[in-house]
């Protein structure tokens, strides 16, 4: 039978500087397994206890984040018995299949799996099971944020999915309730840092006094010969300290100009300015970073002199505000 060897070291804590795209490499001494980027960057998955094989479960979490952009990983066999037994019947851990018979009203807890100096955004659970008398394991999975304080229900029917915690995390713990009998194997983490990075780099910043009062349309070009990315969502333009909306209050002409549809006043100041990065997970992908957003997903713009809250919607073909 051919065998499928790694291009490998076994020189404790010698990590490969380059892999290409694609390509996999291990160092057998530390039991870590090593990917190659697209961006010509190597990427450490996982770990496991030097002179112990490499299981079945831990590669199932290597694949699970083979294509994704997570930052590291945690995952759990239950060589040992780690997890806190809880709830009635309490569940018993058996060392030699290496996981746990668990019972309806039976409760597994995690510690802090993760506690991070860093901000964390997202995750994504992952866990294996074994059925009991041909029924499909039920179980009800919550995680804390605050160390066991509060505890919110993930959806079952999302499960594998990435959860986002818009106001980040640093620390992540797991409680598992059993609703029937069956075994639990093992579960896994994969999270990352936000790897939707705002920045405050500026690519274009110009300033301009209106010269006299313009009634709208009025194409302006913007100062010095600076430009901007057209159709980027990335300029962002200011009225006398009021940021305007795109498509509402002007519209992109070409790299250079802009076509003001409100009218302009004499000694009105004008602020353009274009920033590297900025990207927003918004359902409308719009990239504007200081706008509120409701339950959908969908930016929200408050009115500077009511203070009224709208969202932008197209209605036959034009842009409208609803009121909120």
């Amino acid at each position: 039978m051919a065998i499928l060897q790694l291009k490998r070291s076994n020189i404790p804590e010698h990590d490969p500087t380059t892999l290409a795209e694609g390509e996999l490499a291990a160092n057998v001494a530390d039991g870590i397994l090593y990917l190659g980027l697209a961006d010509g960057s190597v990427v450490k998955f996982f770990s496991s206890v030097a002179g112990e094989d490499v299981t079945i479960e831990a590669l199932t979490y290597y694949f699970l984040v083979n294509d994704l952009p997570f930052t590291s990983i945690y995952f759990d066999c239950f060589n040992e018995d780690t997890l806190t037994k809880d709830g009635s019947p309490v569940p018993e851990y058996h060392q030699n299949g290496t996981n746990y018979h668990c019972f309806n009203g039976s409760i597994l807890l995690t510690d802090d799996i993760i506690d991070s100096e860093d901000t964390l955004y997202r995750f994504l659970l992952h866990y294996e099971t074994t059925e009991v008398n041909d029924t499909t394991p039920d179980i009800t999975i919550e995680y804390s944020i605050d160390q066991g304080n509060t505890w919110n229900t993930l959806d079952n029917s999302k499960l594998d999915d990435i959860v986002l915690i818009s106001d980040g995390f640093n620390t992540l713990r797991f409680r598992f309730t059993f609703n029937n009998e069956c075994y639990f194997n093992s579960f896994g983490v994969c999270y990352n840092y936000d790897f939707n990075q705002y920045t405050s780099d500026t690519r274009m910043f110009e300033i301009l006094t209106v010269d006299q009062d313009y009634t709208a349309p009025k194409e302006i070009t913007i100062p010095n010969g600076s430009t901007y990315t057209t159709n980027n969502k990335s300029l962002e333009i200011y009225l006398n300290r009021a940021r305007l909306i795109p498509t509402v209050d002007y519209e992109e002409v070409d790299s250079r100009t802009v076509r003001f549809l409100v009218d302009l006043k004499q000694n009105d100041t004008i602020v353009f300015t274009e920033k590297y990065g900025y990207v927003d997970t918004s359902i409308d992908n719009k990239s504007r970073l200081d706008y509120e957003h409701n339950n959908q997903g969908q930016h929200i713009f408050t009115d500077l002199t009511t203070g009224t809250k709208y969202r932008l919607a197209v209605d036959n073909g034009n842009i409208i505000l609803i009121e909120q």
